[in-house]
């Protein structure tokens, strides 16, 4: 089945898988305590993403269903066949791109496939939307990144990595570069040229993760060294080493005002880091083995993690 030939990639990379300045780097307005965040709920599934009003989350189910849950009342909204892992929700919420083979773009109401990339890459490993909703990429097995037009289904750009499959992608927050992993580096694309233009190395192993902050200043990495890494976009330079894993970093991700991170380890854990300070603020565990995917919801109220367990878990705070 095809996601089990996702879940290979990811298992792969995970067994494979000083502070520094201590300078003021995003502001402080988040009234949000993650230390009081528990376990609210668990989905049995391999993959889920939170759609983009932090309402709901799309769960994907081992026997190949793909169920809509309202965070709120627990109640099913919708279900959808034939959606595959990996998927993102678009922008505004009205859409979902998912696809392994081929890319695929559905209408949330209707449930019903508006258009196909026809992708001939050997495996789409991670995508994602644009900020304006106009784009997508995709991080492909054939050591490629794909650039389409959502509106037109035109592909605009292949950019071409040397290091292997690409595994993570992400658009930065103005839409005018992308971060992708690169074996043990990460890697900044300019969208206009198609070329590289900065390379993040530092790790000793594979990088299995990045993302952007939400200011788009800095990027962080998770990689399995068992660390986590910030960088400078602008000047390339590491800025932090997060530690405190034992086991490879599978997963990482930015609370929505770019203050916290959260990170899933082949230790079994989920650790919470102050951006600042780089300090272990919260240990969550609850996972009987490794965690492959953490994500925020975009209000930053919830977080989601995805395990080799077959559990998906929500977290936050209990009202």
């Amino acid at each position: 089945m095809k996601h089990y030939l996702y879940l290979i990639v990811l298992i792969i990379f995970g067994n494979l898988l000083t502070n520094a300045s201590s300078q003021t780097l995003l502001p402080e307005d988040n009234d949000i305590d993650y230390r009081a965040f528990e376990e609210i709920r668990t989905f049995k599934g391999y993959s889920a993403i939170f759609s983009s009003d932090s309402k709901c989350i799309l769960v994907v189910g081992y026997d190949d269903s793909v169920k809509l849950w309202d965070i709120k009342s627990e109640e099913e909204i919708n279900t959808f066949e034939g959606l595959d892992n990996p998927l993102a929700f678009s922008p505004d919420g009205k859409y979902i791109i998912s696809g392994y083979n081929d890319i695929q773009f559905w209408d949330i109401q209707t449930g019903e496939i508006i258009k196909t990339f026809v992708e001939n890459s050997g495996g789409v490993l991670s995508i994602a939307f644009s900020n304006d909703g106009e784009y997508i990429i995709s991080g492909n097995a054939n050591w490629t990144i794909k650039l389409w037009n959502l509106e037109t289904g035109e592909l605009l750009k292949t950019f071409i990595e040397p290091s292997g499959e690409v595994i993570s992608v992400a658009f930065s927050p103005d839409d005018k570069y992308i971060i992708s992993d690169s074996n043990k580096k990460a890697k900044l694309w300019d969208i206009e040229t198609g070329k590289a233009i900065r390379t993040f190395a530092g790790h000793s192993k594979f990088v299995t993760s990045v993302a952007f902050s939400p200011d788009g200043k800095y990027i962080l990495s998770g990689s399995c060294d068992d660390t986590i890494k910030l960088w400078d976009v602008e000047t390339g330079k590491e800025v932090r080493t997060f530690r405190g894993h034992t086991d490879g970093v599978l997963s990482v991700a930015f609370s929505p005002d770019g203050k916290y991170i959260i990170s899933g380890s082949h230790d079994k854990t989920i650790k919470c880091w102050d951006v600042q300070t780089g300090e272990l603020i919260k240990i969550f565990k609850g996972h009987s083995d490794e965690i492959w995917s953490v994500v925020f919801s975009s209000d930053g109220k919830y977080f989601i993690s995805v395990s080799y367990d077959d559990t998906i878990k929500l977290w936050g705070i209990k009202e």
